[in-house]
């Protein structure tokens, strides 16, 4: 079920994109999406071949196409705020954008710098909404439990 959801999200997307379809509805979609995403990642990530996939679960290709989704619906965001109709759910992407930049899975390894810059694009009430400076405050606490050594530390314990 995953797989098939999965592919036609995909198609749909492409297709919204193809069509040069921005509206409201299409903002819409692209945040069901993401959603998405992120549930499959909390509930599949442990599932690999054979266990009730026939293909297994892959996480890399479902961040993939979460980061792509993102950047669209992003572009809709920013086109919706130039047109002066901010849309409400925006913090709350950002925010899971974020979080998704904080990530250490192979292949979308993020530097600090780069979430930096992320949000010094978006706009300062985006930006201090509570769901934004969560994620600003989890990647705070992210370096400074690296820089600490205490998640290896706890690791060994």
């Amino acid at each position: 079920m995953h797989n098939f959801l999965w592919d036609r999200m995909r198609a749909i997307r492409m297709d919204l994109r193809m069509q040069h379809i921005f509206n409201w509805q299409a903002i819409t979609m692209h945040e069901q999406m993401i959603r998405f995403h992120i549930i499959a990642m909390h509930e599949l990530c442990e599932y690999t071949r054979g266990e009730g996939f026939s293909e297994g679960f892959d996480a890399h290709l479902n961040i993939e196409q979460m980061n792509k989704t993102s950047v669209e619906l992003f572009q809709m965001y920013d086109d919706h705020r130039k047109r002066g109709c901010p849309v409400p759910t925006e913090p709350e992407f950002r925010g899971y954008y974020a979080l998704l930049k904080l990530d250490k899975h192979p292949g979308y390894k993020v530097e600090t710098a780069e979430l930096s810059l992320d949000l010094a694009k978006m706009t300062p009430e985006i930006r201090n909404t509570n769901e934004v400076l969560f994620a600003r405050e989890v990647a705070r606490f992210g370096v400074y439990l690296v820089s600490k050594d205490y998640v290896s530390s706890s690791v060994t314990d």
